[in-house]
């Protein structure tokens, strides 16, 4: 390593490690994180890349609010989306979520008006409820195709929260 760089030693879980870092254009998060927590890239409004490495099983709350990412993959090792986790991502118009997640947050993606696509690897089994305690719960369909995907979580259901069974 060139004398005057440092490798940068970063925890196991990030909470607002990077917020409003606006000059931050692209991350790779490495393996041995496991967690991106609350807040950790919001106001980050330059962010359009967003790498997510294979040791995360989590996405904390309000993790992301960045106007420049306009695509994010969430692997399969993620379980977990948290609440208003890409609010206000208004560039966001292609997400693909992994079939290891199982659960989505309310409002995760409230305020995205430029998502078209949501891809989920796994459509099968997913409901909506009005409250966390399972209360209201609705089965949904058509998650297969993108669009649909894209509308339930931009408005139709996007105040609800989301699980997966099976």
């Amino acid at each position: 390593m060139p004398p005057n760089q440092r490798e940068a030693k970063i925890p196991n879980t990030i909470d607002r490690a990077f917020n409003g870092c606006n000059k931050l254009k692209e991350i790779g998060i490495p393996n041995n994180v496991t967690s991106i927590g609350s807040g950790a890239f919001s106001g980050c409004s330059g962010l359009q890349s967003v790498t997510i490495g294979s040791g995360v099983t989590e996405l904390g709350d309000s993790t992301f609010s960045c106007s420049g990412l306009t695509s994010i993959t969430i692997p399969e090792n993620v379980t977990l989306i948290g609440s208003t986790a890409f609010w206000n991502c208004s560039g966001l118009q292609s997400v693909t979520i992994g079939s290891g997640v199982t659960s989505i947050g309310d409002g995760a993606f409230l305020l995205c008006s430029n998502l078209q696509e949501v891809h989920f690897e796994n459509p099968n089994g997913w409901i909506v409820l009005q409250n966390e305690d399972m209360s209201g719960s609705k089965g949904v369909s058509g998650l297969e195709n993108p669009a649909t995907a894209a509308e339930y979580l931009r408005s139709t259901y996007c105040m609800s929260y989301w699980k997966r069974e099976g």
